[in-house]
């Protein structure tokens, strides 16, 4: 058993390290400036941490800024910190309405644009949240960096569409 959790832990990092690494690589192909406030926060060229909170039946991946008085605390672009929650799942502790041990892959993305200025609005202190991503063992079971990467050029296509 937790040598299959171990294995669901590290694709879902792997993932996450293959989706932003994409990111950061194409999205000089769309603006010269990747950390321009003309990019939504998620899509910008920064670093974060990643909590990824393992529950009985998947996981809640929470994408959080890393704030700039703590960069230099910060080696890496990602950031991971585990928690687990035995005998919860994950429908029970979001309140979101998964079926106990389901197929679901969901998410919530925060964006708040100005429009007078076009500028999208930083995540607030002191949680900094970009994004959440809610998804069973199930889906996390198929996940390869080659789907991360393409996910991530997806994003920027239709973002810059």
């Amino acid at each position: 058993m937790e040598s299959e959790r171990e294995r669901l832990r590290q694709l879902l990092i792997e993932h996450c390290k293959a989706y932003y690494a994409e990111v950061r690589r194409e999205l000089t192909n769309y603006v010269s400036d990747p950390e321009s406030k003309r990019i939504p926060v998620f899509l910008r060229r920064h670093r974060r941490y990643i909590r990824v909170m393992e529950f009985e039946d998947g996981y809640v991946i929470v994408h959080r800024t890393v704030p700039p008085e703590e960069f230099d605390q910060v080696g890496y672009w990602e950031t991971f910190n585990i928690y687990t929650y035995p005998g919860q799942t994950v429908g029970d502790a979001t309140e979101r309405g998964y079926p106990p041990y389901g197929d679901f892959i969901d998410g919530e993305t925060r964006t708040l644009r100005n429009e007078d200025t076009g500028e999208y609005v930083a995540p607030t202190p002191p949680e900094r949240i970009e994004s959440k991503t809610y998804i069973s063992n199930n889906r996390i079971a198929t996940l390869t960096p080659d789907m991360a990467r393409e996910e991530a050029r997806k994003n920027l296509q239709e973002f810059f569409a």
